[in-house]
């Protein structure tokens, strides 16, 4: 069949430009994993904060991998550990000040990419159609 072929080596050159374009575009000293991390609580928007298990679906990992990342950006100042007033034995991983305010002084040098660009021509539709899709695949 024609079509998953196409969609993987589609879906594969863009995974290839996304790559190259995040490796000439570092956001402070960070590295693809952490910055992975630092945006996916920024999507989720105020208070910017999820579980671990929550944070290591979006990314695909184990937990162990996520430990070690939130370790490293904890170190940073750039999230924190915080437990739940509710419920002690959770834990959430927040973004700080610190963390938002890095993500918002390197927004505008992201927008110059050409691939941000190319995925801002995208109609609302399309984008939420595209998000949806590579949730499923993902």
């Amino acid at each position: 069949m024609v079509v998953p072929l196409e969609v993987t080596t589609l879906i594969g050159r863009l995974s290839a430009r996304a790559t190259n374009e995040a490796q000439s575009s570092v956001i402070s000293d960070l590295g693809a994993n952490e910055v992975d991390i630092l945006a996916a609580l920024a999507s989720r928007g105020a208070p910017f904060r999820a579980k671990p298990s929550e944070v290591a679906g979006w990314s695909g990992v184990t937990g162990a991998a996520i430990t070690a990342r939130v370790d490293r950006l904890e170190a940073r100042g750039l999230v924190e550990r915080i437990i739940d007033s509710e419920d002690r034995r959770i834990r959430w991983i927040s973004l700080t000040s610190a963390g938002i305010d890095l993500l918002r002084s390197q927004a505008l040098a992201l927008t110059e990419r050409p691939l941000f660009a190319d995925i801002q021509k995208l109609t609302k539709k399309e984008s939420a159609a595209l998000c949806a899709i590579l949730r499923k695949l993902v």
